[in-house]
């Protein structure tokens, strides 16, 4: 059986659009937020409580770190890395820095999320 022109082409791609929409499906590649998780005693905690552990968390949802192009160390790793390669390695370094950053700042997040779910399940706020 003889294929034409067009089915040789659009094969591949069709194949290739097929694995590409099943690894964008992934959790691993894409982390959706996950849903809140409460933590053993947290329905013990009163108001005040929920209160006072919201105020503590909230700093941990800063970031502290310059943008990639805020960040003058950037442009001193990429032009210095032109005459002394190693020193690109800190891009690598700033992008993890980042990455556990940004990691803090969605734990931090979900914590909050929870003991504001709390603070409105008990009516914290009609007092």
């Amino acid at each position: 059986m003889k294929t034409s022109a067009i089915h040789r082409i659009t094969g591949p791609v069709f194949s290739w659009l097929i694995v590409t929409a099943s690894v964008a499906d992934d959790p691993v590649l894409y982390p959706h937020p996950p849903a809140p998780i409460y933590q053993p005693g947290d329905q013990q905690h009163s108001c005040d409580q929920l209160e006072t552990e919201l105020a503590t968390l909230e700093p941990l949802t800063y970031t502290y770190k310059p943008g990639f192009y805020n960040d003058p160390a950037h442009a001193a790793a990429i032009w210095g890395g032109l005459f002394v390669p190693p020193a690109w390695g800190y891009l690598g370094y700033s992008g993890l820095a980042e990455y556990y950053d940004e990691r803090r700042i969605m734990d931090a997040r979900q914590r909050i999320e929870v003991l504001r779910r709390l603070k409105a399940y008990r009516r914290c706020n009609e007092q």
